[in-house]
């Protein structure tokens, strides 16, 4: 009775506030909807969220399906907060089990992880199948979270599709730092270079010639990792860039060993790079989405795990942000670069594409990237747009649901503005916009970065896009042949 029917995707957004506990008394029903939120002063505490249908490839499987959480309890000696779940099937379909809940995204980021990053509710028999009537055994969730904060988390629930198949676990990590004094070796103030690409090849493979098996970018202590990665032999070094030089070995030839049945894992992978002075720097973007409200339908949707970057009719916007911490001269220029992927509608049409810097927004700064992309199935770490997380998320009222939150402010002032004329810049042309100010102006400290707004202001009376390559085209292995380099922010050094 195994299905290789896909994941029926559904939002659910459980928001559980960790209290003290106490004498409080009970409290009283809740409404089933999409979001939830229970003040956990009692253990009787629950919630039950009403899923009205299941949706899977070639037919629509007619709910409801109730999620039913309780015993929600906080255990203080373990900082923990754990909730009780079960499935019940009220519809009148037969499906193949199991039945699995798989955790997507847990807000705050400061909240560290459940136990498993995917959830198979148990039944009392092994019929391998899900019957009308039928309700789970308890499943329990665990979040490691100090009392007093709330926690959110997006789930995808599915019936009715096969078991994963088992992916290898074995990880290569490491960090990329600022060596000042070029020694290879690295001292207690050198900080960790933000932004940083890195790549990782199969053992056999020249650098130099052959594509990598993954990229990353290093995170905020210029840490990077590189997971489910089999038994063997791999190369690795940080990109090569004009102006950068690495100052430790340049590439590294670690080996993952089977152990016990399973991969190891190799860390502390390091390398240190200087930014030569008087020289030519290209800094990969640290965020980019695009975000939508040309429809009502599409109101601030996020595109931040998608191939590609689209501008057009002032509604339709790019979001950028760059990582300056790594830059230690003064800017003598700093050039925006965008490779056109595609257009979208019409021809002979010109676009006037403005940079205008986004500002304190209060709660939807920093923005979030997000994980929306149109492409079916998914990549990597993605969901359908219509799940996604939202541009700047402080909860799902606004709008009504977590895809659809407020962009943020921008500046008026325009800082750069280049016209693409659809006839002569095609596929594969590089836009460059001049914002030394506005670089300057970060660095300096006169304002946050917060990043930078890309808009199309010359509004015509039809639809229509431009596409520009993203970051995400190459860390989550899109395919498309449209598929273009992401944005870079090329500064010439003093």
């Amino acid at each position: 009775m195994r299905s290789n029917l896909r994941y029926a995707v559904f939002l659910v957004i459980l928001a559980l506030t960790t209290g003290c506990g106490g004498d409080e008394p009970a409290l009283p029903a809740l409404d089933t909807g999409p979001v939830v939120f229970v003040e956990l002063d009692a253990a009787a505490a629950g919630f039950t969220n009403i899923i009205s249908q299941v949706q899977i490839p070639i037919i629509v499987v007619e709910g409801p399906f109730s999620l039913r959480g309780s015993n929600i309890r906080y255990d203080g000696t373990a900082n923990r907060l754990l909730v009780d779940l079960t499935i019940t099937h009220n519809g009148n379909t037969v499906l193949a089990d199991p039945v699995r809940l798989r955790m997507l995204a847990i807000q705050p980021a400061g909240v560290t992880g459940l136990d498993d990053l995917s959830f198979e509710f148990p039944f009392a028999n092994d019929d391998v199948q899900w019957t009308p009537g039928e309700t789970s055994l308890p499943l329990t969730l665990s979040f490691a979270v100090d009392a007093g904060v709330k926690v959110v988390f997006f789930a995808e629930l599915g019936a009715g599709f096969a078991r994963p198949a088992p992916v290898e676990d074995g990880t290569i990590s490491g960090t990329v730092w600022l060596d000042h004094d070029a020694n290879g070796l690295r001292g207690a103030g050198e900080l960790g270079a933000i932004g940083i690409m890195v790549e990782l090849f199969d053992g056999a493979a020249d650098p130099d010639v052959d594509s990598p098996l993954a990229l990353d970018l290093t995170d905020n202590f210029g840490a990077y990792s590189f997971a489910d990665l089999p038994v063997g032999q791999y190369t690795l070094r940080v990109k090569p860039q004009p102006g950068l030089v690495v100052t430790t070995t340049a590439e590294l030839a670690p080996s993952l060993p089977e152990v016990d049945g399973g991969v190891g894992a190799v860390g502390d992978l390091d390398f240190g790079i200087v930014l030569e002075p008087s020289s030519s720097v290209s800094l990969e973007v640290a965020a980019d989405t695009m975000v939508r409200s040309d429809v009502t339908s599409r109101t601030n949707d996020n595109h931040g795990a998608d191939a590609f970057l689209g501008v057009g009719t002032d509604k339709i916007r790019t979001l950028l942000r760059f990582d300056l911490a790594s830059v230690q001269a003064p800017v003598v220029s700093a050039r925006l670069e965008m490779t056109i992927a595609h257009y979208i509608s019409g021809s002979g049409q010109t676009y006037e594409l403005e940079i205008n810097r986004v500002v304190d927004s209060a709660d939807r700064t920093p923005w979030i990237e997000g994980n929306g992309s149109e492409v079916t199935p998914a990549p990597s770490g993605g969901v359908w747009v219509n799940e996604a997380e939202g541009v700047a998320w402080f909860g799902a009222g606004d709008g009504g649901d977590a895809n659809n939150q407020s962009q943020p402010d921008f500046d008026p002032f325009v800082y750069a503005s280049v016209p693409v004329v659809q006839n002569n810049d095609g596929a594969g042309d590089v836009i460059t916009w001049d914002i030394t100010a506005l670089v300057n102006g970060w660095i300096n400290g006169d304002y946050p970065n917060h990043g930078l707004f890309v808009r199309d202001v010359f509004l015509p009376s039809t639809f229509r896009q431009v596409w520009f390559g993203s970051r995400d085209a190459l860390l989550r292995g899109y395919t498309d042949p449209r598929v273009a380099e992401g944005p870079r922010l090329v500064l010439d050094l003093e």
